[in-house]
């Protein structure tokens, strides 16, 4: 009896989750496509180490190092990859986690390019924490007529040099980015509510 109130509710809760509009997903990056982050543009002057910007991986990401030798003022650079194909549609979220490894505070931003569209998150300096903490940049990709996601890079600048340590200046940028695990559990929640209603079902079946 039970079984036979409960297999409605379970059905409607499960048909409604597996019916949640595609235009409300979070979108992130693979850690390959993270590992593939490279220089891609400036301001202010070119990095030193353009060829060779990657400091190491992880299993999520990988960790970057920009260097500016001899170089004053504001700089800026993009770390990203360009030539994606990211299915996306409008009203997705585009997330990343960043954090700073320097001793001194840097600004980062996000930006994603799609097939209608070029969409930025605000501009954040964060300063290095022991150990290190990372930061959620997102970027909601509000603009019409979205159905992929063509390039993702990171812009991060200071006004350099910046204070070091030992006394010397400082005018390298060290940080780390994660890709942003998305929410799987929802989908196997959903499942769930499906094995249930079944299970209703078949056991509220007469003999």
């Amino acid at each position: 009896m039970l079984a036979r109130i409960l297999r409605p509710v379970f059905a409607a809760t499960a048909l409604a989750l597996i019916c949640l509009p595609v235009h409300a997903s979070t979108i992130s990056l693979d850690p390959a496509d993270i590992q593939g982050f490279t220089y891609l543009d400036s301001t202010g002057a070119i990095p030193d180490n353009t060829s060779d910007i990657i400091d190491g991986t992880t299993d999520s990401g990988a960790a970057f190092a920009v260097s500016w030798d001899g170089v004053s003022g504001d700089v800026t650079a993009d770390i990203g990859k360009t030539g994606l194909n990211i299915g996306a549609s409008t009203g997705d979220t585009f997330k990343l986690l960043i954090g700073n490894t320097n001793e001194n505070p840097w600004d980062f931003s996000l930006t994603v390019i799609t097939d209608n569209g070029t969409f930025s998150s605000s501009t954040v300096e964060l300063p290095n924490l022991t150990p290190p903490e990372f930061t959620l940049f997102s970027v909601d990709l509000n603009g019409a007529g979205i159905t992929k996601i063509t390039d993702v890079y990171i812009t991060v600048g200071a006004d350099i040099p910046l204070p070091g340590l030992g006394g010397d200046t400082d005018r390298t940028a060290e940080f780390t980015v994660h890709a942003v695990p998305l929410p799987a559990a929802v989908w196997l929640f959903g499942s769930a509510l499906v094995g249930m209603a079944g299970i209703g079902y078949r056991r509220s079946r007469p003999a």
